[in-house]
Formats: structure tokens, sequence, C-alpha cells
């Protein structure tokens, strides 16, 4: 029963992780094509 709940803990923080590094990304590229229409 050990085994399952880690495996478990350690998706739930792979998955708060991978999400944080997908918004850190969408964000960036939202600025990115901010400044490019701004400029533009």
């Amino acid at each position: 029963m050990v085994c399952p709940i880690l495996l478990t803990n350690s998706q739930k923080l792979l998955t708060a992780f991978l999400s944080v590094i997908l918004h850190n990304i969408i964000y960036v590229i939202d600025t990115e094509n901010l400044s490019v229409i701004t400029q533009s």
C-alpha cells in the first residue's frame, strides 16, 4: 500500500510542476506576441 501512495504523490507533484512550466511558457509566448503587436 505504501508504493501506490508514493506513486500518486509523485504524479501529483509532477503534474503540478508540468502545469507551472506550461503556464510560464504560455505567459512568455503571450508577452512576446503582445510586444510584437505593439511594435507593429
